[in-house]
């Protein structure tokens, strides 16, 4: 028995296969409960962290918002919902046993649990890529109740976030913030984006794009203006990271 002031908890851990016939499974994400769910949370990697297809990316970040979201829910997820949960995932998701552990403070708890078993592996670039944008974008929306989906599909073509059902925002995400020297895949993405967005009926359009920094090659510049006069063309609005807060202010809202 684990003891403390602060009373016992039990945690598992959310693993990822990306190849279920392979037994090379990570940590994604801890969850951390008591006996009657009087208290619980739950902290996953950065999407982008995990996986870099964004397909991949929108499977894991529907499971994970769904837990998310029964953490916010009173009474919250108890031991019994835990030990339901791990024998309901399968094949590439799945819920290690729930282990005994103290709460002498729930966010301490859940930080110290996170940095011991779920935490990419410090050292990392920091490099605004475009998975990382990606996060924050809808780290950012679902903060302030925004509806939005990230790697998902409408009418057969796959965007990187949606915003509402009914008259969908269609949201491309762009990174120019890199020392990259090779434009042509984000190129294809921002290509791809505008061929999608006229075969789909009755949606709206954003694009949030990282604009080229010091650091970035003069390709960069290039790439950037040239991407940005093809949004401009077709009447697609284009904001910086910072402005995405009033791009989306009225957007639908989560009940």
């Amino acid at each position: 028995m684990v003891d403390s002031v602060g009373g016992r908890g039990y945690f598992s851990l959310l693993r990822w296969r990306a190849e279920p016939s392979r037994d090379e499974a990570r940590n994604v994400a801890v969850l951390l409960v008591d006996e009657r769910g009087d208290l619980g949370a739950i902290k996953a990697a950065p999407i982008s962290s995990i996986s870099p297809r964004l397909h991949e990316q929108g499977l894991l970040d529907q499971v994970i918002a769904g837990l998310e979201a029964q953490f916010q829910e009173h009474p919250k997820p108890s031991l019994a919902r835990l030990m339901e949960w791990q024998g309901s995932f399968r094949h590439s998701l799945s819920l290690t046993p729930p282990s005994e552990t103290a709460i002498p403070d729930l966010d301490l708890a859940l930080s110290a649990l996170y940095r011991a078993y779920v935490a990419p592996r410090a050292g990392g670039s920091r490099v605004l890529t475009k998975g990382r944008l990606l996060d924050s974008v809808i780290t950012w929306a679902r903060k302030r109740g925004v509806e939005i989906r990230r790697g998902n599909y409408v009418e057969n073509f796959l965007f990187d976030a949606v915003v509402g059902d009914e008259k969908p925002v269609l949201v491309d995400v762009l990174s120019f913030a890199t020392t990259a020297q090779h434009w042509t895949p984000v190129e294809h993405d921002a290509a791809h984006f505008l061929y999608a967005l006229e075969r789909v009926d009755h949606a709206d359009a954003l694009a949030v794009i990282a604009p080229p920094t010091e650091a970035s090659h003069r390709s960069a510049l290039d790439a950037h203006e040239r991407v940005g006069q093809w949004f401009a063309e077709a009447n697609v609005a284009t904001v910086s990271p910072d402005q995405v807060g009033d791009a989306l202010a009225g957007t639908p809202r989560l009940i």
